[in-house]
């Protein structure tokens, strides 16, 4: 597990904006976090699904990937639509 940082103090995606969304017809999937600013109880309230963290390489193909941190460097080519935002 990476070492807690600032970082982790934000989030992509706040509880509200995610019910938002689902209220508009999206489907949130949230990872689990112990570190992120909002519990993981505000999301799952707003109505998001909770997945496991790390969960995001294994979601299918037209998911879109929204989040704070790097992109691991790997040889192998990223299947999914990303939007990242960084510090």
């Amino acid at each position: 597990m990476a070492q807690p940082t600032t970082i982790h103090l934000r989030s992509e995606l706040t509880p509200s904006t995610a019910k938002s969304l689902i209220e508009n017809g999206y489907t949130i999937n949230v990872e689990r976090s112990p570190t992120r600013i909002f519990k993981d109880e505000e999301f799952e309230a707003a109505g998001a699904t909770l997945v496991p963290e790390g969960s995001w390489p294994t979601v299918p193909e037209s998911h879109l990937i929204l989040g704070l941190k790097e992109l691991p460097e790997e040889d192998t080519p990223l299947k999914h639509a990303h939007i990242q935002f960084a510090q």
